[in-house]
């Protein structure tokens, strides 16, 4: 989730629902300032729907007309809300009309459908016509965490959802299409998955580094010292393992104080940039 690659185009996400939507709109302001041909997609869920930041964004991006795609990705619950207990109006994307933007609902499992109307959108954006707010149906197959047990939806409910599985669909489709053969679907699902393994053995196995190659990642020290901080895991499920040093003067995004333990350890899902 919290990744980002900005020489890519990927401006990355935060750890506030609906916070990446006006980080979109003022990226697509950007690109029509500086008069480029990019336009820029934003995807959230129908939970950020609701909030401040949806309306402000849309608002301005409707006005200026910039060239953005809001992608909502409608799994239904948000975190575990039914979006029947959250909206007045089932679909998002009929609130387009309040912004001055055109907007559409798609089946969100269905690869081919998802993929023309975000084509569509977008080669509207570079015509200079502005922005499109566009609606997954989707679905998610499991909790919002670890620990969502998933109680407020029925089984049988997921069980229909998943017949509707978009990757082994789409291969099916492939197939019957005579666009590939399913012993070369099957060497793609291996391949992706070797991938990952070889990912994943890797960030496993890799030595931490050490504090002098870290000294981008700092935070203060309530006893006048610097932190260098070297997360162990994933954002608030690892340990971030704390060295001191002489305090400088530095910019901070989030403090939590350590633990009191032999070892002071840290839990974040941010890190400290120095100045």
């Amino acid at each position: 989730m919290h990744i980002a690659d900005v020489e890519r185009g990927n401006l990355g996400a935060t750890g506030i629902v609906g916070g990446n939507i006006p980080v979109a709109t003022g990226a697509a302001l950007a690109q029509k300032m500086q008069g480029t041909d990019r336009v820029v997609l934003c995807f959230f869920g129908e939970g950020a729907a609701n909030g401040g930041n949806f309306h402000e964004s849309l608002n301005l991006a409707g006005l200026w007309r910039l060239p953005v795609v809001y992608i909502v990705e409608n799994n239904l619950y948000a975190m575990s809300v039914p979006i029947e207990s959250a909206a007045a109006k089932l679909d998002i994307a009929d609130r387009a009309c309040a912004y001055a933007m055109g907007g559409e609902v798609v089946d969100g499992m269905n690869v081919l459908a998802v993929r023309e109307a975000v084509q569509r959108a977008v080669d509207k954006a570079r015509r200079g016509e502005g922005p499109t707010l566009i609606e997954c149906k989707t679905y998610r197959w499991y909790g919002h965490s670890r620990s969502d047990p998933r109680k407020y939806r029925a089984k049988e409910e997921e069980a229909a959802w998943k017949s509707r599985d978009p990757i082994p669909v789409f291969a099916d489709w492939l197939v019957d299409k005579g666009v590939c053969t399913q012993d070369e679907v099957e060497q793609i699902q291996a391949n992706a998955e070797r991938a990952i393994d070889i990912a994943s053995d890797f960030a496993l196995s890799s030595a931490f580094p050490s504090p002098a190659s870290s000294s981008a990642l700092f935070m203060p020290h309530p006893g006048g010292q610097r932190m260098i901080v070297r997360t162990n895991a994933g954002c608030g499920r690892g340990a971030a393992r704390v060295h001191q040093e002489p305090a400088e003067c530095l910019s901070v995004r989030r403090f939590r104080k350590p633990r009191q333990r032999r070892c002071d350890v840290i839990r974040t899902c941010s890190l400290w940039v120095k100045t």
